[in-house]
């Protein structure tokens, strides 16, 4: 996932990282239910289980939150969960475009 994020970076993806601070604890339920929402839906998705388990292992108090969107050229939505001194990316989940009606 992160050779795809990179790809989409250097393809000129939008991307952003707000700058302020989310404590990781209200995180993690948020992110629990969105994953079993897009799993139900079927929509396509790369390293959600992975990242709710990085942020619950992530030994900070709090997270930055991003994004980079290459979904203009058919690729995912990246969801970026990042250090606050930006010293590494703690967990990054991707949600593709969503399903069209008779595709499989």
């Amino acid at each position: 996932m992160h050779s795809l994020s990179r790809s989409a970076l250097s393809a000129g993806a939008t991307y952003q990282v707000w700058p302020e601070t989310v404590p990781v604890q209200g995180l993690l339920s948020v992110y629990a239910r969105r994953e079993r929402s897009v799993r139900r839906s079927g929509q396509n998705s790369i390293g959600f289980a992975e990242a709710v388990s990085d942020l619950r292992d992530y030994r900070g108090s709090d997270v930055l939150i991003g994004f980079i969107d290459d979904r203009k050229r058919g690729g995912y939505y990246f969801q970026l969960f990042v250090e606050p001194a930006f010293a590494r990316i703690v967990a990054c989940l991707g949600v593709g475009p969503p399903r069209r009606n008779g595709a499989s």
